[in-house]
């Protein structure tokens, strides 16, 4: 039975350790409509590096291991510009790549090829959409870099909040979608989107769209489709300006300028991205991925180790903007498999939704009906404050619990849902108020 399972030990940290990490990317590609293939560079500013980095090619999953299979992975790659492909694993799906000399930063030519299949790096209702794909320097965690296999599903992101410069060259009648607020000009037999933020990642969608647009303060809300799908805009748009407005009265500024939804027919739902999301039209999904701008984008998390702590988290602000998501009655005992990472799940697949977006949601619901909304409110406010723009992990979470919520309440939770309460990573001023 699943609930007999113990708990994994916490471990996570509350920043990446110590070591190599990227500190920019600056990404050139063209858009092809005609084999649906983006084709360009993507140079990878290093910190701290003193040789070879990591960098991992999310898209490839499998396949011949070797440099030789760089050459016809669905993520293509070679390293120019003096730098060198030095190694390759998992079919390239990770690459071991070499600046030039006594520099840091390092260039790969790239070439994708976007499949086909109704997926976040795929074709939805239209639009094609590159998720997850683009190559990221492997950032050390507690347990140095992660060199295994990405999740077939799910997310496995561990990356600091860089600068991003991103342009993508597309025949006229196309529209790319990009973090932030793309700047559009004139280029060779088209247009060249072009946008500079500070965020985790980037995802890009391209396609002849239709957009809705709603000012919500100093940020553009904004839901794209599809001419076939664009009907659903008012309605989508509407419903991701609701879950904006909460959340941002919640937790704060959201920090980047722009924030698209990109309407979908995705089997699972949606998927996040800092700056945009991949989603179906319904309010429970849109309200779901908005809410992860707050929780993955804002505050990251190691998403291989702990997709809880984003997970949970986003799929509780799912339940209270639509209440009756998850049924969630008074006395469901623990799951016992909250923290597990996505190592586990990746063999226990069938249990990951109820687990983790479920049950999570519904510790979360727990601990608000026995604290009280206001207290648990400050405490998740508390938490966004201090880790905003950086990454968390548990004990960040238990610390900013405390500050609101009395010691006792919270490790009784904690003890049920989660696991042994993290009293001694606890900072001094907080462990006074507890008292």
């Amino acid at each position: 039975m699943i609930a007999a399972t113990p708990p994994a030990p916490i471990a996570t940290p509350a920043a990446l350790s110590p070591g190599p990490a990227p500190a920019g990317y600056r990404v050139r590609l063209r858009f092809d409509p005609r084999v649906r293939s983006l084709e360009g560079t993507v140079a990878i500013r290093t910190r701290g590096a003193r040789g070879p980095v990591w960098v991992r090619l999310r898209a490839n999953r499998g396949g011949a291991p070797g440099v030789a299979a760089c050459a016809s992975a669905r993520t293509r790659v070679a390293a120019i510009a003096g730098s060198t492909l030095v190694a390759a694993r998992r079919g390239c799906g990770v690459v071991r790549v070499a600046p030039p000399p006594g520099a840091a930063t390092l260039t790969l030519r790239v070439g994708v090829a976007i499949p086909a299949a109704n997926d976040s790096f795929g074709r939805s209702l239209g639009v094609d959409l590159v998720g997850d794909v683009l190559p990221v320097m492997v950032a050390a965690g507690a347990g140095g870099p992660r060199l295994g296999p990405d999740p077939e599903w799910g997310e496995g992101l561990l990356a600091p909040v860089v600068p991003w410069d991103v342009s993508v060259g597309v025949p006229r009648g196309l529209t790319v979608v990009l973090p932030g607020v793309p700047r559009v000009r004139d280029g060779p037999g088209g247009r060249v989107f072009r946008s500079r933020a500070r965020v985790r990642d980037a995802a890009i969608a391209v396609g002849a769209l239709r957009a809705r647009s709603v000012r919500v303060g100093r940020v553009d809300v904004r839901v794209v489709a599809a001419p076939g799908a664009a009907g659903v805009l008012p309605a989508a748009s509407a419903r991701a300006v609701r879950a904006f407005r909460f959340m941002q009265r919640r937790y704060g500024r959201y920090p980047l300028p722009r924030l698209t939804v990109v309407v979908g027919n995705l089997p699972w739902g949606g998927s996040e991205y800092p700056g945009v999301v991949f989603s179906t039209p319904d309010t429970a999904t849109v309200s779901h991925e908005v809410a992860h701008q707050w929780f993955f984008s804002l505050v990251g998390n190691d998403q291989y180790r702990d997709p809880w702590l984003d997970e949970s988290l986003t799929s509780f602000h799912e339940q209270l903007l639509v209440p009756g998501t998850y049924d969630c009655p008074r006395a469901r005992p623990p799951a016992g498999l909250l923290t597990r990472g996505m190592g586990y799940w990746g063999a226990h697949p069938g249990a990951y939704e109820r687990v983790v977006y479920r049950d999570g949601a519904c510790a979360f619901v727990a601990l608000q009906r026995t604290a009280g909304a206001a207290p648990l409110r400050r405490a998740l406010a508390a938490y966004v404050a201090a880790r905003a723009g950086g990454i968390a992990g548990a004990r960040d979470l238990y610390a900013a619990l405390v500050t609101a919520v009395p010691g006792p309440v919270v490790d009784a939770w904690w003890a049920r849902y989660v696991g042994d309460p993290p009293h001694a990573a606890v900072p001094p001023a907080v462990v006074a108020h507890r008292a």
